[in-house]
């Protein structure tokens, strides 16, 4: 797993630099590990021995470990952010069942928690709709102050410091804001790769190339581009492509991918 800006990468219970050199022996527990965003160590949700019930740990490259709370969901745990920039992790819970008779995959979120980095202390709890598939999908941004709500009803985005909706977009599934927030990398209603700028709610850029799939995106850390990942079959992994402001795509990489190839942080520095 990259960190955000790709240079190391958590490998087992080491953290490596692009030479192979360790840089760092964490000893992360059992559990759900991300990367904070400022790259100096991981939010972790460990195991516990009781069902249903992770330890809410920070713990730096060098292994200093700090215990913060305990959770308690029968749903399923994701990390959504970890930001000692702004110093809140976040955390989603949802649940998800495939119906027999379709075949269809159904989801339904849980509630959305906010919790201080330093302190342990809740900053926030939110629930989504209890509806099966009201939300499809959801992204929040690396410091955990955006929070984007995706289904085939309006697409909503909201600040979560003042809990205000700043943009209410058409039918679409979500990937990834950039680092500064002003844009969304999402998958429209016939499946393409656009971006769109919030403040205007203006698709920047789309697209075209009907045969190509967009798997996923990631932002670039501290600037305002996001980097798409393409798929156009057979290939898993087709090319990466950055988009910014400007909305003038520019290809990374493409045709160079092995099959399953699955990339984590910032594409340009690989």
């Amino acid at each position: 797993m990259q960190r955000p800006d790709g240079t190391l990468i958590l490998d087992d219970s080491n953290v490596l630099d692009r030479q192979g050199n360790v840089r760092g022996k964490p000893r992360l527990p059992v559990g759900l590990v991300g990367w904070s965003d400022d790259s100096s160590g991981f939010c972790v949700l460990a195991e516990t021995a009781v069902a249903g019930v992770r330890s809410v740990q920070f713990i730096t490259i060098g292994g200093a470990r700090r215990q913060l709370t305990q959770l308690s969901s029968k749903l399923g745990v994701n990390i959504a952010a970890c930001s000692p920039t702004s110093g809140a992790m976040v955390i989603v819970t949802a649940t998800g069942f495939k119906d027999p008779n379709t075949m269809i995959h159904h989801t339904r979120f849980g509630d959305l928690i906010a919790i201080d980095l330093q302190t342990g202390a809740e900053l926030l709890k939110r629930p989504f709709s209890s509806r099966v598939d009201a939300v499809d999908v959801v992204a929040v941004s690396h410091d955990g102050r955006l929070l984007v709500e995706g289904s085939w009803n309006p697409t909503v985005v909201t600040d979560l410091s003042s809990g205000k909706v700043i943009a209410r977009l058409t039918a679409m599934t979500p990937l990834a804001f950039s680092w500064d927030g002003t844009l969304l990398a999402a998958v429209d209603s016939s499946g393409a790769a656009e971006l769109i700028e919030l403040s205007t709610q203006r698709t920047l850029w789309r697209d075209t190339n009907i045969w190509e799939n967009p798997q996923w995106a990631a932002a670039q850390p501290g600037g305002n581009e996001v980097a798409f990942a393409i798929e156009m079959p057979p290939q898993s992994l087709h090319k990466l492509v950055a988009v910014g402001p400007s909305g003038q795509p520019f290809t990374i990489a493409t045709n160079v991918f092995v099959r399953d190839f699955t990339l984590c942080g910032w594409c340009s520095t690989v």
